[in-house]
This record gives structure tokens, C-alpha cells and sequence, in this order.
């Protein structure tokens, strides 16, 4: 009786454990901390910190892909792109894994995406994605 009563706790302390794991991992959205842009004339570019809200990250240049489609879409959760007034030609980005890592200035990696010629603004990023190259850093 107390081998069964055993092995049923442990079963369900192993069950919480994953669920919590789960929801670290795969559970909450990534949302952007702070962004900034600069330009000139013909050239603008936005820089921005992400927080992926995750425990790892196991495919840098796929997770730098799903950012880009973040911003282009301007999809994140609370902030707001203004590409009425000005579409950036260029992006800069700087992931952190979680709130935490964001405020000691941990970042898990960097990227950006531009173009080959940067200081034409002849393309932009929602417009014209396929003129654009990842650089990770």
C-alpha cells in the first residue's frame, strides 16, 4: 500500500515538473523590451531587443527568421511599430532568453537583416523581404 501510494506521488511531482518545464519552454509569447530607430534621408533603421520568454534556445538562425516575420507583420504583443510614418530598410535585433538575462545585459545571440547595398533605401523590410540577408553576430 505505501509502494503504491509512493509511486503515485512521484508519478505526479514528475508530471508537474514537465508541465512546468513545458510551459517555460514553449508557454509564453516573446515580446519585444525596448526598440529605437535611426536614419537619415533615405535610410532608416530600427533596432530592437527581444525577450523570447524561453529556457533555450536551440535554433538561433530559425528563432532570427520568426523575429523578422514578427516584425514585418508587426505582430508582437505590446508594442507597435509606427511604419506609417517611416519602414525601416534595415533591422537590428539583440535576443535575451528572459526578463532577467535582459536587465544584467545577457544576450543569447544577435542578428541583423540587411541590405547589400545599406545605404540605399530603395527597399524595406515589409515590402521587400527577399532583398534582405541575415547576418548573425
Amino acid at each position: 500500500m505505501i509502494r503504491k501510494r509512493t509511486i503515485i506521488i512521484v508519478i505526479t511531482i514528475l508530471l508537474l515538473l514537465a508541465g512546468i518545464l513545458f510551459y517555460l519552454q514553449l508557454g509564453r509569447q516573446m515580446d519585444v523590451s525596448s526598440s529605437s530607430g535611426s536614419g537619415s534621408d533615405n535610410h532608416y533603421e530600427l533596432r530592437v531587443s527581444v525577450i523570447l520568454n524561453t529556457l533555450v534556445v536551440t535554433d538561433q538562425q530559425k528563432c532570427a527568421e520568426q523575429i523578422f516575420e514578427k516584425c514585418r507583420d508587426n505582430s508582437f504583443h505590446s508594442v507597435r511599430f509606427s511604419y506609417d510614418i517611416q519602414i525601416p530598410h534595415a533591422l537590428s535585433v539583440t535576443v535575451y532568453k528572459n526578463q532577467k538575462d535582459a536587465e544584467s545585459g545577457n544576450s543569447a545571440f544577435s542578428f541583423s537583416y540587411r541590405q547589400e547595398n545599406q545605404i540605399d533605401g530603395t527597399y524595406n523590410i515589409v515590402d521587400n523581404p527577399e532583398k534582405f540577408t541575415l547576418e548573425m553576430d
